[in-house]
């Protein structure tokens, strides 16, 4: 492994940490101000759906 690529996964590891509610709870713990954790969901508001559902009548097979 370069040392490149260890630095890459270390700062994707502290991005995604740094946006749990655990880690706004130790920042408050320890006096720090600024760290604001919302749903994770709301930081990707223009995805497209991947699925899509849709509720209907349980056919035997052969119907």
């Amino acid at each position: 492994m370069r040392l490149v690529d260890l630095q890459r996964s270390a700062i994707r590891l502290l991005t995604t940490a740094s946006r749990t509610e655990s880690f706004q709870q130790l920042a408050q713990q320890h006096g720090v101000k600024g760290i604001k954790v919302g749903p994770y969901g709301k930081l990707f508001t223009d995805l497209d759906p991947t699925l899509t559902s849709s509720k209907g009548r349980v056919k035997k097979a052969g119907d």
